[in-house]
């Protein structure tokens, strides 16, 4: 495993929505629509985002908020 993928922290749902306060459903219709960043799926019932990506979403809506 190289340096950099040591350092990639992968999130699954419950702490994706710690973070980003809306229901289970309205965040699955925003991956659906293009709205939230899409996930890694790891098997046929387990998705995970990388922080990095939920972070760069979570920056948007700030830039997106203030404008």
């Amino acid at each position: 495993m190289t340096e950099l993928n040591k350092n990639i922290k992968l999130l699954r749902i419950p702490e994706v929505l710690d973070v980003i306060p809306v229901g289970k459903s309205t965040w699955w219709e925003w991956v659906a629509n293009g709205k939230a960043p899409k996930g890694l799926k790891l098997s046929e019932r387990c998705t995970v985002w990388r922080l990095s990506d939920i972070q760069e979403f979570i920056d948007n809506l700030e830039e997106i908020g203030h404008e």
